[in-house]
């Protein structure tokens, strides 16, 4: 003859500690838990799975690193379903670029206009998006500015061709002491320079005047 067997609760059963952030939902008879147990004759063994249902979830917050490794910023966030969450303030730097926001890429919340949002059941991920920065490339030509380039951030900056002036020879572009040659644009501001300088007058030959004597003849 077979016996009815009651279920009992988890902790009374395995005497552990219920699962931090999950609450316990019954005894199943199947692995994935969609057939919960009643009690019933039983005849032979039978094997019951404890159910689980999750109630907190992770916030995280990643960015892209100067080499565009993904990387995890700060440390992972807990909050129970339905907790106030509060999107962080504290952001990565970034070189060349000026932070923009966290963003929720697979829109799983709405976050308000101060930052906050109700934790759903679901893990939320923010990722950093940023904006490039822009900078001048300044030409000057005995000290004084003849011209400004932008460029974004690690762009292709192209030197400009070098000026004429009648009279003059040009010094070359140069960025400090250093002759200027194309450049990744670096997170700054450069200046070039150059100078004119006066050519000299030539190397023409004149004859200097022959002085006679009153009254005597200069033979040829």
């Amino acid at each position: 003859t077979g016996e009815v067997y009651n279920t009992v609760s988890y902790d009374k059963l395995t005497k552990l500690p219920s699962r931090p952030n999950f609450k316990f939902t019954g005894w199943y008879t199947d692995r994935e838990c969609k057939q919960p147990y009643s009690p019933k004759l039983l005849m032979n063994s039978l094997d019951l799975y404890a159910g689980w249902e999750q109630t907190a979830f992770d916030v995280s917050y990643f960015y892209k690193d100067d080499q565009n490794v993904e990387t995890q910023f700060g440390t992972t966030e807990t909050y129970k379903v339905g907790d106030d969450v509060t999107v962080k303030t504290a952001h990565p730097e970034k070189e060349g670029y000026t932070f923009k926001s966290w963003t929720n890429i697979a829109k799983i919340v709405t976050v308000d206009a101060n930052g906050n949002f109700k934790m759903p059941a679901k893990n939320v991920r923010f990722d950093a998006t940023f904006k490039i920065n822009q900078y001048n490339v300044t030409y000057k030509v005995d000290g004084k500015e003849v011209g400004t380039d932008v460029y974004d951030f690690n762009s292709d900056v192209v030197i400009r061709d070098v000026p004429t002036k009648e009279g003059y020879t040009f010094s070359g572009w140069k960025i400090g002491n250093a002759d200027a040659k194309n450049f990744k644009m670096p997170a700054d501001n450069v200046v070039i320079e150059g100078t004119f300088a006066k050519n000299s007058s030539g190397g023409h030959h004149h004859r200097s005047p022959v002085l006679c004597p009153v009254g005597r003849d200069v033979a040829e």
